[in-house]
């Protein structure tokens, strides 16, 4: 019933409550520190309206976790496109298993990042709310997908959804210019603002341009190469007239 050790028990115990530890961390703690913060040490935030003011927690709350996931997704990256780095076949199997649970920590933040935005701002623009509705789809989509394909390093299948999964998250953690464009212009830094704002418009264009022909190219070659339709004992999956 119980782990032979208290490391392992403790490591259990981690690993259970982590959601539970991120949606109170994300959606409660930091946002409520950030607002009580803001209050006591900016005069400019409390002339604001409620509606600003709430604006304003968002973009910091979207600009730290952001960076945080984007971290991961950096740091995991060269394994999950290159393929893990390891002097055997254990240790490369182990590397891509830890590569994907990172990669799933990073996705988990940004869906309970956008889920916390959806209950907090008081005003939601229509492209914004397709955005988030449409990259949590994709998250669960795909995450669901991955259970079909557990993390192998000899697998293409495997590592094409993998690969799909980063793309993904990619696609929703390169914004952190936009959210510091935001903030300027709610702090009434014009001047800063316009230039910070001209740079986030560019970086979107390459960053956004560069994800979209990047994943193009491994759903061709992935399509052309059959990755995309069989798992790993080469029989189709539920999840191959999805994709």
């Amino acid at each position: 019933m119980f782990s032979s050790t208290w490391e392992d028990s403790i490591q259990n115990i981690l690993e259970g409550s982590s959601p539970v530890l991120n949606i109170l961390l994300i959606g409660f703690i930091f946002p409520l520190l950030s607002h009580f913060i803001l209050k006591l040490t900016s005069k400019n935030f409390s002339s604001l309206d409620l509606i600003k003011q709430r604006n304003i927690v968002t973009y910091i709350s979207e600009l730290v976790v952001t960076s945080a996931a984007l971290a991961l997704q950096i740091y995991v990256g060269k394994d999950i496109l290159f393929g893990p780095t390891g002097n055997d076949d254990e240790t490369a199997q182990s590397n891509m298993e830890n590569s994907q649970q990172l990669l799933f920590l990073s996705l988990q933040w940004i869906s309970i990042l956008y889920m916390w935005e959806f209950s907090y701002k008081l005003k939601f623009g229509k492209p914004l709310l397709w955005h988030h509705i449409l990259t949590l789809l994709g998250i669960q989509l795909i995450i669901a997908t991955l259970h079909e394909y557990p993390p192998s390093s000899s697998s293409p299948s495997s590592r094409f959804y993998l690969k799909c999964a980063l793309i993904l998250g990619f696609h929703a953690t390169f914004d952190q210019s936009s959210y510091a464009a935001l903030l300027l212009n709610h702090f009434k830094k014009s001047s800063t603002w316009d230039n910070v704002f001209i740079a986030a418009s560019i970086d979107r264009i390459i960053f956004k341009a560069a994800l979209f022909l990047g994943g193009a190219y491994l759903y061709s070659t992935a399509l052309l190469a059959g990755d995309l339709v069989s798992g790993d004992d080469g029989e189709k999956t539920n999840w191959d007239k999805f994709w």
